[in-house]
């Protein structure tokens, strides 16, 4: 006589170990918020860091002045030439940087009708181991033609020399 073939338990699903379904438990699904949160904010702080790097706006005369101060103060010459007319830009380089020194600058205030102004800036600087103290210092702009952009032209008449 042969035995009966055992019977499968209602309670099983059918199919290799395994492979049966599984319901989530709540630490699975803690965790799984816990890590999609995480993603979030680490994306998030790093994408707030990223866009924080200051833009100026060249359409306008105070969004010039801001970019030039910026560049002098982190010694960027050629951010600083980028803003200057063509004329000034022949005489400003590394000499002029290198003659600077370490300079620590703040914009006051831009005055600016439609297409010509000044920006007056806070100065101090470190040339060649002297100390120079604050000084205020007036900067022209002017507005170029086709673009409509702002430049500094007038380095010279400023006291920066050419």
């Amino acid at each position: 006589m042969s035995a009966p073939p055992p019977e499968q338990s209602s309670h099983r699903p059918a199919g290799p170990p395994g492979f049966g379904r599984q319901v989530p438990t709540r630490s699975n699904t803690r965790v799984l918020l816990i890590t999609v949160l995480a993603v979030v904010l680490v994306g998030g702080g790093l994408s707030a860091w990223l866009l924080s790097a200051p833009s100026y706006d060249r359409a306008t005369a105070r969004g010039t002045a801001e970019a030039f101060a910026d560049a002098l103060n982190s010694s960027n010459v050629d951010a600083a030439k980028e803003l200057l007319c063509s004329t000034d830009r022949r005489g400003f380089g590394q000499s002029t940087a290198g003659a600077l020194g370490s300079v620590n600058v703040t914009l006051d205030r831009v005055d600016a009708d439609s297409d010509k102004g000044t920006a007056v800036f806070t100065m101090s600087a470190n040339v060649a181991g002297a100390s120079i103290g604050r000084q205020d210092v007036t900067i022209p702009l002017q507005r170029t033609g086709d673009d409509g952009q702002w430049e500094i032209c007038g380095l010279s008449d400023a006291g920066f020399g050419n």
